[in-house]
C-alpha cells in the first residue's frame, strides 16, 4: 500500500487491487517529475505471539531491546527486495528520500512517478 501524505495521512481501502491510493495516483498524474512523499506498508506483520518471551526477571530495558531487535530483523528480512530496489531508484534519481519504519513493517519514501510505481509493483506490498 502506498499512501500519499499531504498534511495528514490518508486512509487506503484494503479492498483496492492497486496499492497506490487514488489521491497519490492523481498527484503523480498531475506532476510526474516532482518527488512526492509516500508510505509503503508491507503485507507481512510480526504477531505478538511470534516475539520471544523473556523471563519475568528480565529488566524492562532488556525486554524492550529484545522486541526492538526482533521487529528490526523481521522488517529487514521482509523488506529486503524493497530496500534493494529503493537504493537503486535513489541512485537513478527517482527517489530522494527513503527510511525503513521497522515498528510497523513499512517504508517512507519521496519519489517521482517512476520510482513510486516501481515500488508499488513489488510482491508483499499491501
Amino acid at each position: 500500500m502506498l499512501l500519499y501524505l499531504l498534511t495528514t495521512p490518508l486512509v487506503l481501502s484494503s479492498f483496492s487491487q492497486d496499492p497506490i491510493t487514488p489521491e497519490l495516483a492523481e498527484v503523480l498524474r498531475m506532476a510526474p517529475q516532482e518527488h512526492h512523499r509516500a508510505y509503503i506498508l508491507m503485507e507481512e506483520r510480526m504477531q505478538p505471539e511470534e516475539l520471544p518471551t523473556l523471563a519475568a526477571s528480565a529488566s524492562r530495558r532488556d525486554r524492550q531491546a529484545s522486541v526492538s531487535a526482533n521487529l528490526r530483523a523481521f522488517a529487514a528480512s521482509s523488506q529486503a527486495e524493497l530496500r534493494t530496489l529503493a537504493t537503486n531508484l535513489e541512485l537513478e534519481g527517482h527517489l530522494s528520500f527513503r527510511e525503513p519504519l521497522w515498528i510497523v513493517n513499512g517504508y517512507r519514501v519521496a519519489g517521482d512517478r517512476i520510482g513510486l510505481q516501481q515500488l508499488a509493483t513489488l510482491p508483499g506490498i499491501s
